[in-house]
């Protein structure tokens, strides 16, 4: 077992994987209930469906989902590689899903397109995996990285301690290491020969049941094994005010939304693809294959954006050269507060000020910076306050962003971008924002982390 060593940090790709079949597997309800409350309402349609063939609950899923470890630990590189997954792998891989015991229905048109490798067809899996990275997983990635940093830090004193006969030990029972066989449990029984390949232990936050690998890995690369990890109950809500931001304050140089903004910004506008009927049989089977639930309670709410929508909406921001904000000191304050650590976030030389209003020039990556952390916050602020406030101001923002996707100004010339978060009753006569009273003094700055977290 030598040259055995545990991956730096989460997987985006077996995250993503894992997260989609813990969903609807019911397991661990008291790590992962009040998660599944939060995200299921936000999936749904075509992408969602696509993810549930390719990700059954029981049984072999494909293996070009979760290529080698070295491309995983950056979002937009590790989709590149599922997206350029050969046709030979493509045809390979959906042909032994296809063929599983566990499959009760033919392939929809969708995946057959895949097995042959059309553009559209990969475009609109690349699409559903960003936006249930998006949506699923992304808002927690703080809590995430926070609990795979103190799986780590448990094995490196593993290792200080017993050396690698310790760090293998530590597994346990998840892992059993019997020199020089490390075994776990599997539903098919198999042997996995290293021949000096060595091996990467993988630790993922939503790998819940047992430890995982690749059915088929190619014979060059180095095995993994991907094993669970312990949670603490309350996750979600961060488990204190400076929780959540510990996983930021540990990997500091890694920002928690950073890889899905280059994403947004960086691709060609994505076409909006037309929607396939549902399938006869939607509903997800505990132990079968998963299927996102539907909720009446759902369907009649305000809709939901789909991944497509929320990229062009950041693809939007990040193209705004200068927009000028109103607004009240607080809620300026608030957005100062909660987007400042960001690493796109830039705060204005100055502020001008009239009856506790402000009126500052903010840039596109800070609305991107803006947009993402509201997102982020409303989801998961353990006060409901907090997360009503970030919800209402991430709505406003979009808002006034969707104007210039439907409607662009480009050049020089061009009106300027204004964006007013006021919802007071105009004045007779006055319909128009704050004016400049003078300078003040320079805006709150974002609070410095104290020791121990954020």
């Amino acid at each position: 077992m030598a040259r055995v060593r545990v991956a730096a940090g989460p997987h985006h790709l077996w995250e993503i994987v894992n997260s989609f079949q813990g969903l609807f597997d019911g397991g661990d309800a008291l790590s992962f209930g009040p998660w599944r409350q939060l995200v299921r309402p936000r999936l749904g349609g075509p992408a969602a469906r696509l993810l549930a063939e390719l990700l059954p609950g029981r049984g072999y899923f494909p293996d070009f989902l979760t290529p080698t470890p070295g491309n995983g630990r950056e979002l937009a590189a590790a989709l590149d590689t599922v997206l350029g997954t050969s046709h030979t792998a493509l045809r390979r891989d959906l042909a032994l899903l296809a063929a599983s015991a566990h499959r009760r229905r033919p392939f929809p048109d969708l995946a057959r397109s895949l097995a042959d490798g059309e553009p559209e067809a990969l475009r609109r899996l690349g699409t559903a995996l960003h936006g249930h990275h998006r949506r699923a997983i992304a808002p927690f990635w703080p809590q995430i990285r926070a609990q795979v940093d103190a799986d780590r830090a448990a094995r490196a004193r593993a290792v200080l301690a017993g050396g690698t006969d310790g760090l293998l030990a530590s597994f346990g029972p998840v892992l059993r290491w019997r020199p020089p066989v490390l075994e776990a449990d599997n539903p098919v029984d198999r042997e996995v020969r290293l021949e000096g390949r060595g091996v990467v232990l993988q630790p993922s936050f939503f790998c819940t049941r047992r430890p995982i690998t690749l059915a088929f890995p190619a014979p060059d690369w180095t095995p993994v094994l991907v094993y669970p990890i312990e949670h603490t109950p309350d996750w979600v809500s961060g488990g204190s005010p400076h929780g959540m931001e510990l996983g930021a304050l540990l990997r500091s140089s890694i920002s928690q939304l950073d890889n899905q903004i280059q994403r947004a910004i960086t691709p060609p506008p994505l076409e909006r693809a037309p929607e396939p009927e549902p399938a006869e049989d939607s509903s997800p089977a505990p132990e079968a294959e998963p299927r996102p639930e539907t909720h009446p309670e759902t369907e009649a709410a305000p809709k939901q954006q789909t991944a497509d929508e929320d990229l062009a909406i950041l693809r939007a921001a990040a193209g705004i050269s200068a927009a000028t904000l109103h607004a009240h000191r607080d809620t300026w304050e608030f957005l100062v507060k909660h987007a400042g650590q960001d690493q796109h976030f830039h705060l204005p030389g100055t502020a001008a000020a009239r009856d506790g209003a402000v009126e500052v020039a903010v840039s596109g990556p800070t609305l991107v910076a803006t947009l993402t952390r509201l997102a982020s916050v409303s989801l998961t602020a353990a006060d409901p306050g907090t997360a009503a406030i970030a919800g209402y101001l991430h709505q406003r923002l979009t808002e006034t962003v969707e104007e210039i996707v439907t409607n662009p100004h480009r050049g020089y010339g061009a009106d300027p971008v204004t964006i007013v978060i006021d919802d007071r009753a105009a004045s007779v006569g006055n319909d128009q924002p704050p004016r400049d009273d003078g300078p003040t003094p320079e805006p709150p700055h974002p609070p410095s982390p104290p020791d121990g977290g954020q």
